[in-house]
């Protein structure tokens, strides 16, 4: 049986889960998996490249509740379901030591929260189904992501557990009234990532 892409994004999630991002290397990761360096590299063109599938597996393997974007009816109903995806995905980020920071320095963020192309998030549905323009939905979603992602990122260099968890749970408030408060201006200015 040949090396998948599921196989190797799964055993460098492992090596995370058990050594942290630094003990994640291409060498690592073909031992782990049983192959030479050689035979890796046919599959994943770099670190870099390989910390782009792991990130885009966290978005897609994130839990969610089925159908819940598919019930919203308000914003703010759509904003308390983001806050919980969010909170989800920092409790994922926090059994992988260092990932978020490495997938900021060294993939994509372009990336970030990518799945299926094919397949539009639940959350951008729900938000073009209520009205917002969907380029302002886009920009605003990823706005979302790139500040989850930081932050994540970010926590490290807080020692106090309370006071970090404060620091996320205020931030994401915040980011959230400000989203929702965006999308549901008369006029409202797509939000331009770059």
């Amino acid at each position: 049986m040949g090396l998948t892409q599921g196989a190797i994004v799964g055993a460098a999630l492992r090596i995370i889960r058990e050594h942290g991002v630094g003990g994640l290397s291409m060498r690592a990761l073909a031992r782990d998996l049983g192959v030479q360096a050689p035979t890796l590299y046919h599959h994943v063109r770099d670190k870099a490249a390989l910390l782009d599938l792991i990130s885009a597996e966290m978005f897609r393997s994130m839990e969610r509740s089925p159908g819940t974007y598919d019930r919203v009816v308000s914003l703010d109903e759509w904003s308390a379901i983001l806050r919980e995806d969010v909170l989800r995905l920092r409790r994922l980020y926090a059994d992988h030591p260092g990932l978020a920071r490495s997938v900021i320095e060294s993939a994509r963020m372009e990336n970030v929260g990518a799945g299926d192309p094919d397949i539009e998030p639940p959350e951008l549905v729900a938000l073009v189904r209520l009205g917002a323009q969907r380029q302002d939905a886009q920009g605003t979603i990823e706005a979302a992501a790139r500040w989850t992602m930081a932050t994540i990122a970010a926590e490290s260099s807080v020692a106090d557990p309370e006071l970090r968890d404060r620091l996320f749970h205020d931030g994401l408030s915040l980011l959230l009234l400000g989203m929702v408060a965006h999308l549901a201006a008369p006029t409202r200015h797509a939000i331009a990532v770059q």
